[in-house]
């Protein structure tokens, strides 16, 4: 029966075994998500971010009104608080929900006012205090009318806009 049996001595090295590619795919696939989903977070902490700082400054326009102070915001490049005003002297509030926040250090805030330096905001800035990063809310419901501009170290910005009137808007800016 002429069965021929041939012996080799060389090393099977043809390439990789399943097991080990099995491996490798797994590990991208695990870097691949994680860096998927870290993308996304930001994103939504950005936009967390916008939108609890809109709804405190609309919440201490309404503040103003309700309590006949004048209140204000003080803004730093990566924090932001509240006071009001005690009659004497711009007066920090230390309760929520006006406690001063530092925000999350991969955002940056900008504050660019708008009003005219003849409306009762801006003129209630000359005799009480001279902070270039302060805004404030009159208890009429006026504001010194400004923007925020609040941007991820990714470049995504977003920008959150008081009228004189009080009236706030947010929405997300290219570039």
């Amino acid at each position: 029966m002429g069965i021929i049996k041939t012996i080799s001595n060389k090393p099977e090295t043809a390439g990789f075994s399943l097991l080990e590619l099995l491996i490798v795919v797994l590990i991208i696939g695990i870097v691949s998500s994680m860096a998927v989903l870290y993308i996304d977070t930001a994103h939504e902490r950005l936009k967390s971010e916008v939108q609890v700082l809109a709804q405190l400054i609309m919440m201490s326009r309404d503040q103003a009104i309700i309590t006949g102070k004048p209140m204000a915001i003080t803004f730093a490049e990566t924090e932001y608080y509240f006071s009001q005003w005690n009659g004497k002297q711009w007066q920090r509030l230390n309760k929520k929900p006006f406690q001063g926040k530092k925000i999350d250090s991969h955002f940056k805030l900008r504050l660019v006012k708008k009003a005219d330096i003849n409306t009762p905001a801006a003129l209630l800035q000359k005799p009480l205090t001279g902070k270039s990063n302060q805004v404030y809310f009159l208890p009429v419901g006026e504001a010194e009318a400004f923007y925020l501009e609040i941007k991820a170290q990714s470049g995504e910005k977003y920008r959150i806009n008081v009228s004189f009137m009080g009236e706030i808007s947010v929405a997300k800016v290219s570039g």
